[in-house]
């Protein structure tokens, strides 16, 4: 008899969903994109920062999360408890906001006033592995900030360690990005390329599905994953 951890390649591809991170300034575009969710119906915000006012309109789903153990047993119902299979996604709104509260609840040494940034590098990349193994898609959003020695844009966490650490975890990060027109309106796009300024974006494809820039719209996004899924399905079909 097979044991239940031992799966497929393809099995286990299946069972979980993608996990992608949009980063970027303030006002480039990124609690937007709830507004483009395949499904809104289908969808669950969590509100780590109370900023949904531009998507106040949207008939979508909020958990407005107060602290660590909410967020905990709120994943847990989620993957094994009364809300299985009830979502298709997951938007976290947003990683600053999630590393803030785990950073805040942290008991401060007062021998080591570093101690609390090595827990919570800790922490938060715990919760980005759950993230990936969720059996839905979960998408996060950030805050960017500049490095005043490289002049490149980092994810914006609290300790230094985890801007670089953080990015190894998500199926996608992307950078979500505004640029003025020469008519003077304003454009916005993701940027999955790792190029300047936004060198955190490991353009890391594995479907080979996605533009180095991408439309501000996850319905687009996921349509592209999801034809590429049926392509590579039909393939080893044949």
């Amino acid at each position: 008899m097979t044991p239940p951890l031992i799966l497929k390649c393809r099995d286990v591809i299946k069972k979980h969903g993608n996990f992608m991170i949009f980063a970027g300034m303030a006002g480039s575009g990124k609690t937007h994109l709830i507004r483009t969710l395949p499904n809104l119906s289908r969808s669950l915000v969590v509100d780590f920062e109370g900023g949904l006012r531009t998507v106040a309109d949207c008939d979508v789903d909020v958990a407005e999360i107060q602290n660590t153990k909410q967020f905990d047993q709120l994943l847990n119902e989620l993957q094994n408890g009364s809300l299985v299979g009830q979502y298709d996604c997951l938007f976290i709104d947003s990683l600053t906001g999630l590393a803030d509260m785990v950073l805040s609840e942290q008991s401060q040494d007062p021998k080591d006033y570093m101690v609390k940034y090595g827990k919570l590098v800790e922490q938060v990349q715990a919760y980005c592995k759950r993230f990936k193994i969720m059996p839905f898609d979960v998408v996060a959003t950030c805050g960017v900030n500049r490095n005043i020695d490289t002049g490149l844009y980092e994810i914006m966490q609290p300790g230094r360690k985890l801007p670089g650490k953080v990015t190894y975890e998500p199926d996608f990060v992307g950078a979500c990005i505004v640029k003025q027109k020469a008519d003077g309106s304003t454009a916005y796009g993701i940027q999955f390329a790792n190029r300047s300024p936004y060198e955190f974006c490991k353009a890391r494809d594995p479907y080979n599905a996605l533009s180095d820039f991408e439309r501000p719209d996850l319905k687009v996004i996921f349509e592209k994953l999801e034809l590429t899924n049926k392509q590579t399905e039909s393939q080893e079909a044949a």
